[in-house]
């Protein structure tokens, strides 16, 4: 179970993690209430207009590579639900 995988993440964690511990909340909705989880998904999230703002590097280096690499959470989540439900 992913709860299994999240223990060593959060006995990890950095005071500048919780952004992306934030994220993963949303993430987990995936796994934890599929219907929350849909509707999150249907919000619009102008990923193609936010690709071209700093923000969007800041997120990858401050949540998806935190999320996907330094917690190595890529197998459950996409770096593009992070910066989707990573909205600013």
């Amino acid at each position: 179970m992913l709860s299994t995988f999240l223990q060593p993440c959060l006995s990890e964690l950095k005071q500048n993690d919780f952004g992306a511990l934030t994220v993963l909340r949303g993430l987990m909705l995936q796994y934890q209430d599929p219907p929350k989880w849909k509707a999150l998904m249907n919000l619009q999230h102008h990923n193609e207009e936010r690709k071209v703002l700093p923000l969007w590097t800041q997120n990858e280096i401050n949540v998806v590579e935190v999320i996907i690499n330094i917690w190595k959470l890529g197998k459950y989540f996409t770096v593009e639900d992070c910066h989707t439900v990573k909205k600013p």
